[in-house]
């Protein structure tokens, strides 16, 4: 079965389908259920496993590539991403520009897990950035309160 035969070009809120105009699931080799952040950071440097993208390439596939924006729009019943996607792209550029360099496995003795939803500083600081991003309005964790 073709996924264009549920997934139309809009989220179609009333049956909770999601829906792009170029709708498809990420391939597997994507997932980051399970994954620790510092995981998650060498998968997403990898070209064998994030779509053939140097780290300069992502700024605009997670800042812009509207399916991924998808995330923060994801319809009725679904909780979207942390923040912005205007937001993601100013991290991942930040990360980008000083060296896109990984945290490590153990952070402040606690491993990192994508089950675990980051707040904006301590993301920032897991990836080895102090400082040099700040937001223009104040950051929100998912549990609301300020990353600042």
């Amino acid at each position: 079965m073709r996924c264009s035969i549920c997934h139309q070009n809009a989220n179609f809120d009333p049956g909770r389908v999601p829906g792009h105009p170029e709708w498809h699931l990420a391939p597997r080799e994507m997932a980051w259920e399970g994954k620790t952040v510092a995981e998650i950071c060498a998968q997403i440097k990898d070209p064998a496993r994030n779509g053939g993208r140097k780290p300069e390439d992502l700024i605009h596939h997670i800042g812009e590539d509207t399916l991924v924006g998808w995330a923060w729009a994801p319809g009725f019943g679904r909780s979207p991403a942390p923040g912005t996607q205007q937001q993601a792209g100013a991290l991942v550029e930040a990360w980008v520009k000083t060296g896109a360099a990984c945290p490590r496995q153990m952070i402040y003795g606690q491993p990192r897990s994508v089950t675990r939803v980051l707040s904006t500083k301590d993301w920032l600081r897991s990836a080895g950035i102090r400082d040099s991003l700040r937001c223009n309005e104040p950051c929100k964790n998912k549990a609301g309160g300020s990353a600042e």
